[in-house]
């Protein structure tokens, strides 16, 4: 019987880190989209626009919660003379969001 519920035990947290890693490729996913997104806002060319999404990565797995990535992105646009509501970057992201879940079949 103890063997049973430690097979379950691991199934369980097998399932569990699959579903993390999934949710971790798509925000990652997510990500890049947005950043093409803001790319594309700021007028960059294609190597630009790469290393831009490749920062946003990199900032978002050291930590820095979306909002703050969001508020960055936002303070990069207006830079560029291009005034965008964050409001507006927001539902953006989302839909980058929803994107990508539905890219890699997320629920």
């Amino acid at each position: 019987m103890g063997r049973l519920f430690e097979d379950r035990e691991r199934a369980e947290e097998l399932l569990f880190a699959r579903s993390e890693e999934a949710r971790f490729v798509a925000h990652r996913s997510a990500l890049r989209k947005f950043a093409a997104y803001a790319a594309e806002r700021r007028g960059l060319r294609p190597e630009a626009a790469r290393t831009y999404a490749d920062r946003l990565v990199a900032l978002s797995i050291d930590g820095m919660p979306d909002a703050d990535l969001l508020e960055r992105t936002r303070a990069d646009i207006a830079a560029e003379g291009d005034a965008i509501e964050a409001s507006e970057l927001s539902a953006v992201f989302g839909r980058c969001l929803a994107s990508a879940a539905e890219d890699l079949r997320i629920h």
